[in-house]
C-alpha cells in the first residue's frame, strides 16, 4: 500500500509530485485502507483537496475521516487487535467471541472493512468444508450494505455466525500456495497439446474436444512436474470428502502423456 502511495503522489492525476506528504501519514492511510488499495488512494486525493498548503499531515488525514464519515476507534491498535480477534474467533468455531468482537466493531460503522475481512476467512478458513457459506456471506454483506446499521449488524451477525459454526478447509490457500512454490522453484511450459495454438502436432496427437471420456486421463502437467501434489483434501465436511472420492478415484487410475495411444483407445466408462 504504501509503495502504491509513493507512486501516486508522483503519478496521480492533480498530485504530480506538487505536495510533500509525511511518511507517517503514508502509514496511517495503509493502516486505514485493510488492504483496500482503491480507499488508500482515495484518501491521498481527498487530502490533497483538503490541504491548504500542499503539505499532507495527520491533521489532514482527521479531516478525511471526518468529511468521508469514516468512524475508527480512537485506539487504533484495539481496533485492530478486535479485528484480529474476530477472524481468530470464527477460524477456532467460537461463536459467542465472535459476537462480542462484532458488537465492538459495530461501534465503528464500518461495513466495508468487515467485509474484507469476512470474505477472506469464508473463502480461507471455511473453503470447500461449506462453499454455500461463502457464498451466502457475499450475499448478506449486500444486502447489509443496502439497509445500513443499524438493522445490518441483524445481517452480518448471521454471516459471522454461520462462518463461526461451519466446519474448516483451508485446502484451497494449500494448494495454490504450494503451485506458487513450485512455480517460483522452476516453472514450465505447458504440454503442447494443451496450448492455444498446437504447432507441429498429428491431428490425433491433439485435445480431443469430442472425447469427454478421456478428459480425466490426459496429463496436463508438464512432464517436469507430472508428480506434484498440490491439492490435499481436507476431510472435514461431506462436501469436501465427495469432491476427495472423486479426486481418489482419478488419481488411481493416474493421466498419461501419450496422447496419441489415448485418443485412438476405445470409449472409458467412468
Amino acid at each position: 500500500i504504501i509503495h502504491g502511495l509513493n507512486n501516486a503522489i508522483s503519478s496521480v492525476q492533480g498530485l504530480n509530485n506538487e505536495y510533500q506528504v509525511d511518511e507517517e501519514v503514508l502509514v496511517k492511510i495503509a493502516k486505514l485502507s485493510s488492504g483496500d488499495i482503491r480507499y488508500a488512494y482515495n484518501c491521498l486525493e481527498m487530502a490533497s483537496v483538503l490541504t491548504k498548503d500542499n503539505h499532507i499531515t495527520l491533521d489532514t488525514i482527521k479531516g478525511v475521516i471526518e468529511h468521508t464519515n469514516v468512524k475508527y476507534d480512537k485506539d487504533e491498535d484495539q481496533y485492530y487487535d478486535t479485528l484480529s480477534g474476530l477472524q481468530k474467533s470464527i477460524r477456532g468455531s467460537d461463536p459467542n467471541a465472535a459476537m462480542y468482537y462484532f458488537a465492538k466493531l459495530i461501534e465503528s460503522g464500518d461495513i466495508e472493512s468487515l467485509e474484507r475481512r469476512c470474505l477472506v476467512i469464508a473463502y480461507e478458513d471455511i473453503g470447500l468444508a461449506n462453499p454455500n457459506a461463502c457464498m451466502r456471506t457475499v450475499m448478506a454483506f449486500e444486502a447489509a450494505k443496502k439497509v445500513g446499521f443499524p438493522e445490518a449488524r441483524i445481517i452480518i451477525a448471521e454471516a459471522i455466525l454461520d462462518l463461526a459454526l461451519s466446519p474448516k478447509s483451508r485446502s484451497s490457500e494449500e494448494a495454490i500456495d504450494a503451485a506458487l512454490s513450485s512455480i517460483h522453484q522452476h516453472s514450465y511450459e505447458a504440454p503442447r497439446f494443451i496450448r492455444l495454438t498446437p504447432v507441429g502436432l498429428e491431428e490425433d496427437e491433439r485435445y480431443s474436444w469430442d472425447r469427454s471420456d478421456l478428459w480425466e486421463y490426459y496429463q496436463y502437467l508438464p512432464d517436469e512436474v507430472s508428480k506434484s501434489i498440490f491439492y490435499k483434501p481436507w476431510m472435514n465436511s461431506s462436501y469436501e470428502r465427495t469432491l476427495a472420492e472423486n479426486y481418489k478415484r482419478i488419481l488411481q487410475h493416474g493421466r498419461s502423456n501419450k496422447i496419441k495411444e489415448l485418443n485412438h483407445s476405445s470409449k472409458k466408462s467412468k
